[in-house]
C-alpha cells in the first residue's frame, strides 16, 4: 500500500492548502482541517482517522492538542505559531499584529460576519470573540475575493472597528507546505532504501545457503521460503519440470488450496517461458541453459504488482534455476555412483562364485 501524507492544518485555512496541495499535483497528500483557536468561532469537530499506511503531520502550533487524539500523528519540526503564520511571513506578521489589531484569513471573516449578521456586536461581545479589546481588523487576502471583503467591510461596519486588507497571496504557504512534503518524502526515501538494503541482505544470506543444498527437493523448498519472505504474496506454488514440461502434481510445492488453484493456470503452457503478470499472477520461470527447470505462480496483493519485483523476480529466478540444476546433477551423479557400486558388487559376487567354481 503506497504511503500517504496527512497534513492536519486550521478549519479555516483548509480550503488554501488544498488549492496549493492540488496545483502542486501532490497526489499522495491529503488534507484535515480542524478547529483552532485561530477560527475563532466554535465548530463541529469532524476527524477522521488516519489510515494504518498515512503520516499525519500537525504543522502548526494551534493544534498541537490533537497530537495525542490522532493515531500517527507527529509534530512537524519546524511548527508555524499559528495558521497566520503559515500564509505570511514573520515580519509581516509582526507589522500588522498590534495591541489593537488581529489579523484574519479569508474563511474567518465570512464566518464572523454569517455567525453576528442577526446578533449586535457589543465591545464586550467582541473582547470576547476577540479575547481582547480591538479597534482594528487586518485581513490578510489570500485569492483577492470580491465576496470575502464584502463580508470583511459588512462586519467592521457592524462592529464598529476599521480594517485594513493585505493581498499576501499563497506563495508563503506554498513554500512552507513544499518544505513539509519534500522533507516526508526524503524520510520515506530514506526508509525504503534502508528495507532494501536489509531486503538484499537478507536475499544474500538465503542464495548463500541454497547454494550449497545438493537435494533439489530442499532446494526448492529453500527457494519458495525465500520468495515468500521478499515477495509475502497471498498464494505461492513451485512446480518442478523436467524436459520442459510439469512434473508430477504430487512434486508440486505449495499448500493443498494453493495448488489446486494452481492447477487451472499450468493449463496454459504459453505462460511456461513468459515472465509477468497473467490475469494478476507472476509467473516466473526458472530456465537453464534455454530449458525449463521449474515455475514458480505468486500471487500478490494488488498493491505489490510493479516492475521493481518483476526484476527483482527474474534475477532471483536465474540463481535459483544453477541451484536447482545443480542439484540434479549431483542426484544423477549420486544415482551413477550407486549403480556402479551396485555393478562392482555385482562383479565381485560372479567373480567369488566364479573362483568357486574353477576351484571345484
Amino acid at each position: 500500500m503506497r504511503e500517504r501524507l496527512r497534513i492536519v492544518v486550521g478549519s479555516d485555512l483548509a480550503r488554501e492548502v488544498r488549492i496549493v496541495v492540488r496545483s502542486s499535483g501532490w497526489k499522495d497528500v491529503s488534507i484535515v482541517g480542524l478547529p483552532c483557536k485561530c477560527t475563532l468561532i466554535k465548530e463541529k469537530e469532524n476527524q477522521r482517522l488516519p489510515a494504518p499506511s498515512e503520516t499525519v503531520r500537525i504543522v502548526s502550533a494551534c493544534l498541537e492538542s490533537y497530537r495525542h487524539t490522532m493515531k500517527n500523528a507527529d509534530l512537524y519540526r519546524f511548527m508555524a505559531p499559528s495558521c497566520i503564520s503559515m500564509i505570511a511571513g514573520e515580519s509581516l506578521v509582526k507589522a500588522y499584529l498590534k495591541p489593537d489589531s488581529h489579523i484574519l484569513m479569508p474563511k474567518t471573516v465570512v464566518r464572523l460576519a454569517r455567525e453576528y449578521r442577526k446578533r449586535s456586536l457589543s465591545s464586550s461581545v467582541l473582547s470576547r470573540v476577540f479575547g481582547r479589546r480591538i479597534r482594528k481588523i487586518v485581513l490578510f487576502d489570500t485569492e483577492g475575493k470580491l465576496n470575502v471583503r464584502k463580508h470583511l467591510e459588512s462586519f467592521a461596519r457592524k462592529a464598529g472597528v476599521s480594517y485594513e486588507i493585505v493581498p499576501v497571496g499563497l506563495d508563503y504557504l506554498r513554500l512552507f507546505l513544499s518544505s513539509i512534503v519534500s522533507s516526508w518524502r526524503f524520510e520515506q526515501k530514506e526508509k525504503t532504501s534502508n528495507f532494501r538494503l536489509s531486503t538484499y541482505a537478507m536475499i544474500f544470506d538465503h542464495l548463500s545457503d541454497i547454494s550449497r543444498i545438493m537435494d533439489e527437493q530442499e532446494a526448492t523448498l529453500a527457494i519458495v521460503d525465500m520468495f515468500t519472505v521478499v515477495f509475502s504474496p497471498a498464494r505461492i506454488v513451485y512446480v518442478p519440470f523436467e524436459n520442459n514440461k510439469p512434473q508430477d502434481r504430487k512434486k508440486w510445492i505449495g499448500s493443498a488450496g494453493d495448488r489446486a488453484w494452481f492447477a487451472e493456470k499450468i493449463r496454459l503452457p504459453e505462460r511456461w517461458r513468459k515472465q509477468g503478470f497473467y490475469k494478476g499472477v507472476l509467473f516466473q520461470s526458472f530456465v537453464h541453459q534455454n530449458e525449463i527447470v521449474g515455475l514458480l505462480a505468486i500471487d500478490l496483493f494488488p498493491g505489490q504488482k510493479n516492475e521493481q519485483l518483476l526484476s527483482l523476480a527474474s534475477l532471483l529466478a536465474d540463481i535459483c534455476s544453477v541451484t536447482v540444476v545443480n542439484a540434479r546433477a549431483f542426484r544423477n551423479l549420486d544415482e551413477a555412483r550407486r549403480i556402479l557400486q551396485e555393478e562392482r558388487d555385482r562383479a565381485r559376487t560372479y567373480l567369488d562364485i566364479a573362483g568357486v567354481i574353477f576351484v571345484v
